[in-house]
């Protein structure tokens, strides 16, 4: 039986701890002996549990240091096992429900195939219960066993480390790529990149204007392509181009950025100082977020400052690409066209009236 594998860890366990109660009763002389030899005496009953249920075959569940609730109308194919915590049953438990160091609480709606054993600790059992084993408890103050629920709790504390340890990793692999990506265009399509530059640094109104008016009007055409049958191919490649213009936008951003603060050095030292302006407000949140705590919080404050920079700065810089039809006009042409459209509206004659 299954059920026998925590019993048999846990009265091994007990042997190690000094001054713990096991499971064997022994004669006076046998103690006297064992006391003569070095060895600890030990008191108390031993249990011993034969099956006479069917084991089920599915995962166990085990938690340590924490409570485990089995709820109605839930099944656990296999064991239910608690250690260092409480243990209820409410649902249906194809295997053993064992709670070590805890209480142990069955409900009138629980099933529970095989054994109903507590250890170290109370048991309820309620009569309307169905249990197909076994209702063994083993009573006593065990030493040790009431420490097991630190394990829970420094497990959720490294849990939670780990987490958000994730997170700055995350934002600094962001940073990485976006300097990826500026290395990229830099390297690859310097013109193109250029072009997109001279418009957002020339004509920064129109720019924005038109970033913040994309960003409005692509998530309602979006929707409209989604609902027309000749839309819905189309939707992957605007999705795509808006990509490409967010990043492409966000990265000559940084650029002109970087160029008011270090002047006219590389164009990479540019964007590198324009990325820790834009993106450090993320990047000193998940910093200041590691210890937990209050200081989560305010990480999470400048984490957000830094999502609402990213959101400004992408949706700008994503209209100086549209602006400049992805880098493949100058500052230049894109006034001489805005220029020879105004005089052809003004030169056109006037629609004739009936």
């Amino acid at each position: 039986m299954k059920a026998l594998l925590p019993i048999t860890v846990l009265l091994t366990l007990n042997s190690t701890f000094i001054g713990a109660q096991a499971a064997l009763a022994q004669e006076p002389e046998t103690a006297a002996e064992a006391a003569a030899t070095g060895e600890t005496a030990l008191a108390g009953p031993r249990v011993e549990v034969e099956v006479c249920c069917e084991e089920g075959d599915g995962e166990d569940r085990v938690v340590v240091g924490r409570d485990l609730v089995v709820e109605e109308g839930e099944v656990v194919e296999g064991d239910a096992v608690c250690i260092g915590g409480n243990l209820t049953v409410k649902g249906t438990v194809n295997g053993d429900a064992v709670c070590v160091g805890g209480h142990l609480r069955v409900e009138p709606t629980a099933v529970i195939c095989c054994d109903a054993v507590n250890v170290g600790g109370t048991a309820d059992v309620s009569p309307e219960a169905e249990v197909g084993g076994e209702k063994v408890t083993v009573e006593g103050n065990i030493p040790g066993l009431k420490g097991l629920k630190w394990l829970g709790v420094l497990g959720d504390a490294a849990s939670d480390l780990t987490n958000r340890i994730v997170e700055l990793v995350k934002e600094v692999v962001f940073f990485g790529f976006l300097m990826l990506v500026a290395l990229l265009l830099t390297a690859f399509l310097p013109r193109q990149f250029g072009r997109v530059d001279e418009h957002l640094a020339g004509d920064f109104p129109r720019s924005a204007l038109l970033g913040v008016g994309i960003m409005i009007i692509l998530p309602v055409a979006l929707v409209f392509m989604a609902v027309s049958l000749i839309g819905i191919p189309l939707i992957p490649v605007v999705i795509l181009a808006a990509v490409v213009a967010v990043f492409v936008g966000y990265v000559v951003m940084a650029r002109i950025i970087g160029r008011r603060l270090v002047g006219e050095k590389h164009v990479m030292f540019q964007i590198f100082i324009g990325l820790l302006l834009l993106h450090g407000a993320a990047l000193l949140g998940d910093i200041i977020a590691l210890p937990g705590g209050p200081m989560e919080k305010i990480g999470g404050v400048f984490i957000g400052v830094g999502k609402i920079i990213f959101i400004a700065a992408s949706g700008i810089g994503m209209g100086a690409v549209v602006y400049s039809w992805f880098g493949k006009r100058t500052l230049a042409e894109t006034e001489a066209a805005r220029e020879a459209k105004k005089n052809n509206n003004k030169t056109s004659p006037p629609a004739k009236t009936g």
